[in-house]
């Protein structure tokens, strides 16, 4: 059996100084939900899910992550969440398969050449695993976000403008 993921928000606000970005976000996702987040721009949509990815903290509010009800450890943590989103970037004078490569040693994954290549060929990049990423169209570079942030398995993904 297929373990349970939730993700849940509760009461999660933002400020910067006097400005307050967004306040009182509850939400609760679970395995298999696709949940959209839509505002203007400038509303927070990107903070937010950079909040839930754990690349920033919240000014208030408490996000949990759990697997079958139970609190995953604050390692775990780390693995929960994919993010693909435009202010993430990858190396430019690496190829795709180096990006990946390496990406995958500084998050302490082990993939083989093998299974990088096969996640590359997932995403449509086959023909371009030896090329660099510098030279990709912005398409080309948004798919190759998509294998790193998959690169872990994990079992929450957060597409930011995808």
């Amino acid at each position: 059996m297929e373990p349970t993921h939730s993700v849940i928000l509760d009461n999660i606000g933002k400020r910067f100084g006097r400005t307050i970005l967004f306040k009182k976000i509850s939400l609760e996702m679970n395995t298999g939900e696709i949940v959209a987040i839509t505002g203007w721009n400038g509303s927070g949509k990107s903070t937010l899910l950079r909040i839930i990815a754990g690349l920033g903290r919240p000014s208030a509010g408490t996000i949990r992550m759990l697997v079958n009800g139970k609190p995953v450890s604050a390692d775990a943590k780390r693995n929960f969440v994919g993010l693909i989103a435009p202010a993430l970037n990858l190396y430019d004078e690496l190829t795709a398969h180096e990006n990946l490569s390496f990406l995958a040693h500084v998050r302490g994954v082990h993939r083989t050449h093998q299974e990088i290549d096969a996640l590359i060929r997932k995403v449509g990049l086959g023909a371009w695993e030896n090329e660099y990423y510098g030279i990709f169209s912005s398409g080309m570079k948004q798919r190759l976000k998509l294998a790193q942030a998959l690169l872990h398995n994990p079992p929450l993904l957060l597409f930011d403008e995808p």
